[in-house]
C-alpha cells in the first residue's frame, strides 16, 4: 500500500469516528505533513486537503441518504414498478382493487409515452416526500384521500384529481381507505427523491 494509500486509509477510519470538523482539521494536518515531507508545493497540499473534506462530506452525505433509504423501505408499502399491462390490454380497475388486501398499495398499469399510470389502494398514511423533476396528478377512483402540503391540505372525493407541481413536499394518506390513479413521469419514484 503506498503512501498516500495509507493516508487515505487513515482519513476513512479516523471519519468514521469523528465529527466533520474533526475530519477537516486531521486531514489538514496529515496531508500537509504528508507532501511537505514529500516535497509538494503548497498549492498542492491545500488542494488535497479540500479534495479530503468534499470526500467526506461527501460520504456522510450519502451515508445519511442511504439511512433515509433504508427507513423507507420498512414502511409497509408494496410499490410495484413493473408495467403490468401492455398497449391494447383491458385494465379493470374495480377487479384489481377489489383483490387488494395490502393497505398502501402502488401498481404501475401502464406506459403512456413518457409518462406512467399507476393505481394506489391506499389507507393509512405515506411518508412526508417531494420529485425533485417531475410533476404528479392523483385522480380519486373511490373514497377520501387526503394531499397535506406545507401549509395546506387537500381533501379529494370520488372522480377529483389534483396536480402536485415538482419539488412540493406532500404527504398522501387516505383514513378510510381509496383508490386513486397517478399519472406521472416513468421516471418518477413514488416514495420520492
Amino acid at each position: 500500500m503506498g503512501a498516500a494509500s495509507l493516508i487515505y486509509a487513515q482519513l476513512e477510519t479516523r471519519a468514521r469516528n469523528a465529527l466533520c470538523a474533526a475530519v477537516r482539521t486531521e486531514a489538514s494536518r496529515i496531508s500537509r505533513s504528508f507532501f511537505a515531507k514529500h516535497g509538494f508545493a503548497v498549492e498542492a497540499a491545500e488542494t488535497a486537503i479540500r479534495g479530503n473534506v468534499e470526500f467526506e462530506r461527501f460520504r456522510m452525505v450519502k451515508t445519511l441518504e442511504q439511512g433515509a433509504c433504508q427507513a423507507k423501505k420498512k414502511q409497509p408499502y408494496s410499490i410495484n414498478l413493473d408495467v403490468r399491462f401492455a398497449p391494447l390490454e383491458l385494465i379493470d380497475v374495480e377487479a384489481l382493487a377489489g383483490a387488494c388486501k395490502i393497505p398502501w398499495f402502488n401498481q404501475t398499469l401502464c406506459k403512456v409515452n413518457d409518462c406512467v399510470v399507476r393505481m394506489g389502494v391506499m389507507k393509512g398514511e405515506f411518508h412526508w416526500h417531494k420529485h425533485d423533476k417531475e410533476d404528479e396528478f392523483f385522480f380519486v377512483i373511490d373514497g377520501r384521500f387526503i394531499i397535506e402540503l406545507e401549509g395546506r391540505t387537500v381533501e379529494l372525493g370520488k372522480n377529483q384529481g389534483f396536480t402536485v407541481p415538482r419539488g412540493v413536499m406532500h404527504r398522501p394518506r387516505s383514513p378510510e381507505g381509496s383508490v386513486i390513479l397517478m399519472f406521472e413521469g416513468k421516471g418518477v419514484s413514488p416514495q420520492g427523491d
